[in-house]
């Protein structure tokens, strides 16, 4: 930018010296040659010539016995000559000089509008395309975050044949896919192409946000083992290496549609907080990060180990 800037002064230099130049070559370049005046002004102009070199003529030859008057005319006449040219060289001197200046100025002007400036634009102009994709990594990961949920929530039921309990173990796959990247999209829209942490950081609404992402991932612990358990004896069961396994309980497929519900219902409340977050309200300075953090850690831990430790100690004897 600042070289940028240096040619662009010292063209602007170039070109008033430019300019300087012509006006001071333009009175002695240009001739007394009469192709820009008309044809009126070059007969008056020849007219007065003959007529000075006639008094000057009548002059030397009568130097002595010519009458003052007579010398006073010729004086009077020849000063009317000088006034004519002097006229005319002007009006051509001044058409010349600002022609040429014109032409100078306007093509210093195009050449410094067509010099590209402000290289830092390019920066921004890259940056604001990563923040576009990350925030389209953000929002996408949501909505295959819903779809998931939606179709484990509609497949779920007792008594699963084993092409839908392999829908289920496929629809569970991409809600985990969707996770990793709500989460590190999450991550670069906070600290990198958001408002910053500054903002966030003090902002209870995002930590009630976090919270309802911890409620959503913490529970999906429970349906995921069990799915991956239910899919490992299926995939024995093909392979021979396992008998029979029983159908999908009612009370486990009961247990699963309501940890589904709730994944559901924290699904849809966190673009309501997302709204209300990225609107400031609440915001308070005074909010330390670490009551947020802290609160967000106990509901992801506590949760996830309910939900695990009972998904281990799952059993079916009761109803």
């Amino acid at each position: 930018l600042l070289i940028m800037t240096i040619s662009n002064v010292a063209l602007l230099l170039l070109s008033a010296l430019l300019a300087f130049a012509v006006d001071i070559a333009c009175p002695f370049s240009c001739s007394p040659s009469f192709g820009a005046l008309t044809a009126k002004e070059h007969g008056q102009f020849s007219t007065c010539s003959l007529r000075r070199k006639h008094l000057r003529i009548h002059c030397r030859q009568e130097k002595i016995g010519s009458d003052m008057t007579e010398l006073f005319d010729s004086q009077t006449k020849n000063t009317a000559v000088k006034k004519f040219e002097k006229d005319n060289w002007q009006k051509l001197t001044r058409k010349e000089i600002f022609s040429t200046s014109a032409t100078v100025s306007t093509i210093a002007f195009l050449f410094i509008v067509s010099v590209p400036t402000e290289p830092a634009q390019a920066i921004d102009l890259s940056s604001n395309i990563l923040g576009a994709f990350v925030a389209y990594g953000h929002y996408l990961g949501l909505i295959l975050a819903a779809a998931s949920l939606t179709a484990e929530r509609f497949l779920v039921k007792p008594g699963m044949t084993t092409e839908e309990e392999e829908k289920l173990a496929m629809a569970d796959i991409v809600y985990g896919i969707a996770g990793i990247l709500i989460t590190v999209s999450g991550y670069f829209r906070i600290t990198a192409y958001g408002k910053g942490w500054d903002f966030y950081s003090h902002e209870p609404i995002f930590w009630v946000k976090m919270i309802l992402f911890a409620v959503m991932g913490s529970s999906s612990f429970f349906p995921t083992i069990k799915i991956i358990q239910r899919s490992v004896d299926i995939r024995a069961l093909k392979e021979g290496k396992k008998g029979e396994i029983a159908p999908m309980s009612v009370k486990l497929a009961s247990r699963i549609t309501k940890v589904v519900n709730a994944e559901l219902l924290a699904l849809a409340s966190i673009p309501l907080a997302a709204t209300l977050m990225a609107r400031g309200v609440g915001y308070a300075e005074w909010l330390p990060w670490q009551a947020g953090a802290g609160s967000f850690a106990v509901a992801f831990l506590g949760l996830g180990y309910k939900y695990i430790k009972e998904a281990l100690e799952w059993t079916e004897d009761e109803i």
